[in-house]
């Protein structure tokens, strides 16, 4: 279910950038992780972190001899954060970038170019990192049916269905649900025509798939994403 923007960036890649910015290691930054939770919060659909866990990651990085970058720009105002280890000497693989812009983004790999010379960068980008290859990234089991399409009906007032769903594992989600009018409710005796019968793999497919997925399902689908996960 989860995909990244697989960016690949040779030594002739000098990511030119028009603004001025100043980079702090994030570790000893006031603020760091509050300036993370911000941007982190402008994807849909993104795995989020806890400050215990942001702190997991930077300690994660440390050992793996990389670095993690705030970059603030001519007003000292954060414009972006990089995360980035070496990979066997051999090239740079930046985990995250998160930016205000596509400058400040510019920004932060040219950072992370001056950082580590001439060696490969790979960035494990977000949907709209301007190139690159969709790549799979992870896996996803929904384990809470019910909350799911609570969540999504509030999401998509619009959105009307009836929807049975069958869990060989989970037993508690098979159910019939019925979406109306923002509220999602589990309704088995409904006896009428459904608009879905689905396993629990097929829904995550549903709900967790791209633009192409949700104009041939006629279904609301967000592509989820997911990054920095210590791997």
């Amino acid at each position: 279910a989860f995909h990244i923007n697989l960016e690949r960036y040779s030594s002739a890649h000098t990511f030119t950038h028009s603004g001025q910015y100043t980079a702090t290691d994030a570790s000893s930054t006031d603020g760091a992780y509050t300036l993370f939770q911000e941007m982190m919060m402008q994807r849909p659909c993104c795995i989020q972190h806890s400050r215990e866990q942001w702190q997991h990651i930077l300690k994660d990085i440390s050992i793996d001899g990389g670095c993690a970058y705030i970059l603030s720009d001519a007003d000292g105002n954060g414009a972006a954060i990089v995360f980035a280890v070496p990979v066997d000497n051999t090239s740079v693989r930046i985990t995250d970038v998160l930016a205000r812009d596509s400058d400040a983004r510019l920004g932060a790999l040219s950072l992370i170019r001056k950082k580590y010379g001439n060696l490969p960068i790979e960035v494990y980008g977000y949907f709209d990192a301007p190139q690159g290859t969709d790549t799979p990234r992870g896996s996803m089991r929904i384990i809470n049916v019910y909350m799911l399409l609570r969540s999504l009906a509030a999401s998509y007032p619009e959105l009307k269905a009836n929807i049975k769903v069958y869990d060989p594992i989970l037993g508690q989600n098979s159910h019939i649900y019925t979406i109306d009018r923002g509220f999602a409710v589990i309704n088995d005796g409904y006896m009428g025509a459904l608009d879905y019968d689905v396993d629990i793999e097929v829904l995550t497919s549903m709900v967790f798939g791209n633009d192409v997925t949700r104009k041939i399902l006629d279904f609301p689908a967000t592509r989820p994403f997911i990054s920095l996960m210590l791997d």
